[in-house]
């Protein structure tokens, strides 16, 4: 029995490295300034991919006001192919007991770069628009070009009249 019980704590800690290697995104709007609007917050995980790589990103709802429904409309960049099935315009119904509504989306993404997920909630008349980035392949630095003029410093006089 103790033969099994360490097979399966093996499996279990090479899945944990695993999962570990993997650079995962994450990001919230808790705590940061919004315009008026609905009173929801955002966060998100969205996992660092390779060209070709589905990447699940896992978006969560959290509305601050108790509404009776959000309504959410979704759409991701041209360049990201989804690979779940999620419509574009749906409604989640909410409740005073659960305070995260969770939205998981896999997209993938033939084009290096960062590419995003938008998203618009409605509630009450009031909405709200949320970006999530999806970073796909090797992400470059921007590099600064040295300036190749020189600057000649004159110094300033000051003339009153």
């Amino acid at each position: 029995m103790s033969i099994i019980l360490k097979g399966l704590l093996a499996a279990v800690l090479s899945t944990a490295t695993i999962y570990a290697s993997v650079q995962v995104d994450k990001g919230s709007t808790v705590g940061n300034y919004a315009k008026p609007g609905a009173s929801v917050e955002m966060r998100y995980e969205s996992p660092k991919v390779g060209l070709l790589e589905s990447a699940e990103v896992r978006i969560f709802l959290m509305p601050v006001k108790n509404y009776r429904e959000m309504k959410i409309h979704l759409t991701v960049d041209e360049t990201l192919e989804t690979l779940s099935i999620v419509k574009n315009d749906f409604t989640i119904k909410t409740g005073k007991d659960i305070s995260e509504y969770p939205i998981e989306i896999t997209v993938r993404s033939s084009e290096p770069g960062v590419h995003f997920i938008r998203l618009i909630v409605s509630a009450e008349g009031k909405s709200r628009a949320f970006t999530v980035p999806v970073y796909v392949g090797e992400q470059q630095t921007a590099q600064i070009k040295k300036n190749t003029r020189k600057i000649k410093v004159m110094h300033a006089k000051e003339i009153l009249y």
